[in-house]
């Protein structure tokens, strides 16, 4: 017993001595730096991703343009509406769904879709697009016609009136207490046609007498090529005449005469 501890007692500081093993250098090769670039990419454009989500505080806000642009787009609908058949439902039509999509693109931008708001808008949209569209076909046709701006122009002496609406032809008359004094006939120019009427060809006496009660009505009648007929009086300031210059000549009348004296005619002169 003895001997075998004193072997294993010289023989513990040898085997400590060999039983410090040093960590050996580990070489990186080639690949696996490569493999640790490769690693941190996705990081990295994770990164860059998230900073354009963010958007350029700096630059434009596109939702707010998309927004604005659908609302101009409806508004030029609203526009082609009022033209009623000149351009069609279909066109009016196409123009509010380039509106509302643009709408709701922008509300997607901003972080999604309310059902309330997004209802609104295009409820809002239809509305101001197609309204007029609507009411253009519902209300009577004479409804589009109209007899506007009569005035007169007291140098030159005439009665101008413009007819405004969607037609090709307009027959103009004038009448005095019921009675055509005038007529005449014009082509519509981008809906619209001017008269210019003479004073002195429609004339019969003033509207107005001393005390400024109505004795003569004066009034335009306009008929449209498609049928439509409206009525429109005349201010009676307008065929009012008044004398506001005048002169006098006197002068001794000298009539002739003949007479019989003592079976002789004779003349005479006498006042």
């Amino acid at each position: 017993m003895g001997g075998l501890l004193d072997k294993a007692k010289t023989a513990s500081p040898t085997e400590a001595k060999t039983g410090k093993i040093e960590p050996k250098p580990v070489k990186k090769s080639a690949t696996d730096g490569l493999l640790t670039k490769a690693d941190a990419k996705p990081q990295i454009q994770a990164v860059k991703n998230s900073k354009s989500n963010q958007g350029d505080p700096d630059g434009p806000d596109i939702p707010m343009i998309l927004n604005l642009a659908g609302w101009i787009i409806i508004v030029l609908g609203a526009i082609f509406s009022l033209q009623g058949g000149g351009f069609g439902l279909i066109v009016v039509l196409i123009v509010l769904a380039l509106g509302i999509g643009s709408i709701v693109q922008s509300q997607r931008m901003t972080g999604g879709i309310s059902p309330l708001k997004t209802g609104t808008s295009i409820a809002l949209a239809f509305i101001i697009a197609v309204g007029p569209y609507a009411a253009i076909m519902i209300v009577p046709t004479n409804a589009s016609m109209a007899v506007t701006e009569i005035s007169i122009d007291e140098n030159e002496d005439t009665i101008s009136f413009v007819v405004r609406g969607s037609f090709s032809d307009a027959d103009a008359r004038i009448f005095v207490d019921g009675e055509q004094v005038w007529s005449g006939s014009k082509s519509m120019n981008n809906d619209r046609a001017s008269f210019d009427v003479p004073i002195s060809t429609i004339f019969q006496g003033n509207s107005l007498d001393y005390t400024a009660n109505v004795v003569k009505e004066y009034s335009i009648q306009v008929e449209s090529s498609d049928g439509q007929i409206i009525n429109s009086d005349i201010d009676p300031d307008f065929t009012t005449r008044e004398v506001l210059d005048s002169g006098t000549r006197i002068f001794k009348v000298l009539k002739t005469g003949t007479r019989t004296n003592d079976g002789q005619t004779e003349s005479y002169t006498y006042t």
